[in-house]
């Protein structure tokens, strides 16, 4: 576990040695180091260098509460493409901003025009905002259109992160809102999705998403009989991998419109996996929401209403199947309707253990009688290949 150690004052050519020899001995007794800079002035080219010396010996460093003089010192000596810089806190208080995206892990407020805020849910760690801020920092160089988040910030109490978006508003907003161009922005929208799902993690560094997923094995053992958790565990690890792109929540909640061009926020769940897991998350809030009794947090979540969940996915179906076919977009909704509640099944695993039980309980029982035990062979197949067959 790495040990805290405080940056203060002003750090130049005149105590740089001074500092070089007390942190790297520091260091060497504790390990592992965060530094904290909520007190440090200013630092020169000779202190910088240290820092340079301390990533050598531990690797990653990590700066918190980095004031707005010291941010760009860092920005102007490139420290920010080497170091984890998180700027200082700022103190917020939600004074009834509008809400344009819902997601597993917060909600994304507008707060004007220009500037966005995801507010995390209450208990997350900030280890876990850092994390998404550096998923969508390697999305951004991996070619991902997306907005990395500018600073950190705490509102009424929770973490948050600040976007900057320039009149920005949500997909769901802009359909919603603007019917006579719905199919401009179909047309934008899964191009972008086809575009993401394009592109390979070359370097790595995403986790896969079906290894997140298993991660709530216990829970679905805990909560299910053993029968049943046997077939979907089972199905799951022996699923289709892949080292593509997935955003893993691609709902146009968080598609956001900033300055013409199409862009994703909410990245926790940035992962890699066959595009089939994410086509699963744009089906199952309009298609599959009904059946567990989730349509109005569908309808919040997405920013369009009930009435247009239908068209929504025929429209996005149509093209990225690439196919006018009504027997072919049949055939697709229904595969994907059993495929949909057994990865449900693991996505589960971002609520709260207790709920994620309550879950399994109270409508897991319904799920696995109507959508998978009807379907195990399909459903098998299908995640076994990774894609639909149409």
């Amino acid at each position: 576990m790495a040990t805290v150690y405080k940056l203060e004052g002003a750090i130049d050519s005149f105590n740089a040695k001074e500092f070089e020899d007390k942190i790297l001995a520091f260091q060497k007794e504790h390990g592992e180091l965060i530094l904290d800079a909520s007190d440090l002035e200013y630092m020169s080219s000779s202190g910088i260098r240290v820092l340079v010396k301390l990533s050598r010996l531990q690797g990653e460093v990590r700066i918190d509460n980095v004031n707005d003089s010291m941010f760009s010192i860092f920005y102007s000596a490139g420290l920010t493409e080497i170091f984890k810089i998180n700027r200082e806190m700022l103190e917020l208080k939600n004074d009834g901003w509008e809400v344009v995206g819902n997601g597993a892990s917060g909600t994304v407020y507008k707060i004007n025009n220009d500037t966005a805020v995801k507010v995390y849910n209450e208990g997350t760690r900030f280890e876990y905002v850092n994390q998404e801020r550096e998923l969508a920092r390697q999305a951004f160089i991996s070619g991902v259109p997306t907005i990395i988040p500018d600073r950190n910030a705490k509102v009424d109490g929770r973490y948050a992160t600040i976007f900057e978006l320039v009149n920005s508003s949500s997909l769901g907003e802009e359909l919603s809102g603007n019917p006579d161009r719905f199919e401009d922005l179909m047309d934008q929208y899964v191009a972008m999705v086809k575009d993401l799902h394009s592109i390979e993690d070359r370097k790595g560094f995403f986790p896969n998403l079906q290894d997140l997923w298993l991660q709530s094995e216990h829970m679905i053992r805990e909560g299910m009989p053993k029968e049943d958790a046997d077939f979907i565990i089972d199905v799951y690890k022996n699923s289709k991998r892949s080292s593509n792109l997935l955003h893993g929540d691609i709902h146009p909640g968080n598609v956001m419109i900033s300055g013409g061009e199409m862009v994703l926020v909410d990245m926790a769940s940035m992962s890699t996996g066959p595009a089939l897991l994410d086509l699963i998350t744009v089906y199952r809030l309009p298609m599959f929401g009904k059946d567990i009794g989730l349509l109005e947090a569908a309808e919040s979540s997405m920013g369009i209403p009930q009435s247009m969940f239908e068209p929504f996915w025929d429209s996005f179906a149509r093209r990225y199947f690439e196919t006018d076919d009504k027997a072919v977009l049949d055939k697709i909704k229904d595969d994907l309707y059993g495929v949909t509640a057994l990865d449900l099944m693991f996505s589960i695993n971002t609520i709260p253990p207790e709920n994620a039980r309550n879950f399994y309980r109270i409508v897991g029982e319904n799920i696995m009688e109507n959508a998978i035990r009807p379907n195990k062979d399909k459903i098998r197949k299908i995640f076994e290949e990774g894609k639909l067959d149409y």
